[in-house]
Formats: structure tokens, sequence, C-alpha cells
């Protein structure tokens, strides 16, 4: 299977109030597929940034390779108030069900959570390029992410503002994997994803309905390339050889 013919098998998303929070996958996730999960925290009094073991498995019988952390941006809005945005990756090695847990750390305010899974062959290295940006008040923009062929790219935007209702739209070359937007702490954001078929240089954008502060970020991930198939010689023609008194030796000629 090529990346151009895949499509993600489930996505879901989910917002929790509170420093850390647990994310199931409805279906079973697949043999070899690639998870991609997008995490936000808002943290106050303490730049609590996310680190790799934040991220872990605590229910279900699948069997998973060891998780990426891909990316990570921060932003430090006013004197205590900061923005974390994360992404990790994993390979299923077996199937089965599965359940995530996101630590946003003692001084979390919210967290959340996005995912997406996608089979086909993938690459252990899994990230190919990345790209992050924040800002405040302009539209937001990850900036530019290049993939070397068919990849996928995963984006996402994570904003916060006074004013309550203060939402985001997706940029429309991308596919919305989960959103959440005026939540009680006037957190919200979106993740989106693409699959390209070739060489791509691609950002992706969103808008806002009201000036926010906000971080965005894109992480591209290609599929492992194809080992060469080994050149088996053939036989084309054979012989009676030169003869001697002590041996034969055929003559063969082998075809590449």
């Amino acid at each position: 299977m090529t990346i151009a013919a895949a499509s993600p098998s489930q996505k879901a998303g989910q917002y929790f109030p509170s420093a850390s929070g647990a994310l199931a996958f409805p279906n079973n996730v697949a043999a070899g597929s690639l998870l991609t999960i997008v995490g936000w925290c808002y943290t106050g009094s303490t730049d609590d940034r996310p680190v790799l073991g934040d991220l872990t498995q605590t229910a279900g019988t699948a069997v998973l390779g060891p998780i990426s952390r891909d990316l990570v941006n921060t932003r430090d809005v006013g004197a205590s108030n900061f923005l974390h945005e994360i992404h990790y990756s994993v390979i299923v090695k077996t199937s089965g069900s599965l359940t995530l847990t996101l630590n946003g750390g003692a001084s979390g305010l919210s967290c959340y959570l996005a995912f997406d899974e996608y089979t086909g062959t993938w690459d252990e290295k899994r990230v190919v390029d990345m790209a992050a940006a924040n800002g405040d008040g302009t539209p937001p923009s990850s900036g530019n992410a290049t993939s070397t062929g068919p990849g996928l790219f995963v984006g996402g935007l994570m904003h916060i503002n006074a004013t309550t209702g203060s939402a985001a739209t997706e940029d429309g070359a991308f596919t919305l994997i989960d959103e959440e937007d005026s939540t009680p702490s006037n957190v919200g954001g979106s993740a989106i994803s693409r699959i390209v078929t070739g060489a791509t240089t691609d950002a992706a954008e969103w808008s806002m309905s009201a000036p926010t502060d906000w971080i965005a970020t894109l992480v591209v991930y290609q599929e492992a390339e194809a080992a060469a198939s080994p050149r088996i010689p053939t036989l084309s023609s054979a012989g009676a050889g030169d003869i001697t008194s002590t041996e034969a030796r055929p003559r063969v000629t082998l075809t590449w």
C-alpha cells in the first residue's frame, strides 16, 4: 500500500478541563498503522513543557513501538499563561484496543488530544520535515514543510482568547481530524491532515474570527521506501562446453 492510496481508518479528539486526560480509540488499531497524536496544554504559573514521557499507553491489548515526540511548540502569553502544542507518533506492532493518556502536568488548566490512524508501511524514523510558528492577531500559519515524496502532513493549531467564541477555521486543503473551540477556559484549536502523492512543500493555515494568541505546527510523515528487488540471473543458453579428458565444463550464459 502506498500513502497516496491510504486514508485514516479512524480519527477523534477530546478536550479535558484538567491537567491530563485519557483518549480511547473507538476501534482496534491495526498492526503496521501509524498513529499521529496532536496534544495541547494550557498551563498557568509554571512553564510545564510537554516531554516524551507525557504520553503513555494506559490500557488496551495493542502492542506499540516506541512513542516518538516529533515536535513541541511553546508560547508565553503574559506573565503566567503558557500554550504548549506537541506532536507524537507511534507505529502499531500488534493490533488491539488502545487507550493513550496525556499528562499535562500539575499546573495544567486544560489539555486536548486529537489523533488519526493511517495504515501502510511506515519508516521507523517517520518524521521527514516540520515547522512551527506562533503569534497574535494575524492569520495563523505553521510555515512551510516539505515532503520528499508521497507523504502525510499533520498540522495543529491552539489558540486562547479572553472572549468566548474566537473560533478557528481550518485550511480547506486539509482534512479536519478534530476541532475544539470556545471551551470553558477559552482555549481551542484544530488538528488537520493532508496526503500528498509526491514531493510537496506545503503550509497549514487557519483563519480566526477574532484576534488571539496562537501556536501552530506542521509535521510531515513518510512511508518507508520499498526495498529494491534482488536481481536474479536467468539461464538463457547452455552448450556442450569444452571437453577434456578429465572434466566437462558446460558453457552457460547468464542474463541480468
